[in-house]
């Protein structure tokens, strides 16, 4: 039996929640970006980290990218 998170059904639910989480903190920090435009960032970097092999901390890295992204102003 293999101990891959990956092939876990819990890990993969349990991590697009915490994706989810992500874009519900984002938009409230940053209630004057339109959270279509948070969500499109949000997957961007997310989608970056397909086929990390450790993905504890992705929703973490994630939110940190688009948290320096919109404090920049980058919009």
């Amino acid at each position: 039996m293999s101990n891959d998170l990956l092939t876990r059904p819990d890990a993969r639910a349990s991590e697009r929640h915490a994706i989810d989480q992500v874009i519900e903190a984002l938009t409230t920090r940053f209630p004057d970006v339109p959270t279509r435009l948070i969500t499109e960032r949000v997957r961007r970097a997310y989608d970056r980290f397909t086929g990390a092999p450790v993905r504890d901390f992705v929703p973490v890295l994630v939110e940190r990218e688009v948290r320096v992204g919109l404090t920049a102003g980058a919009r």
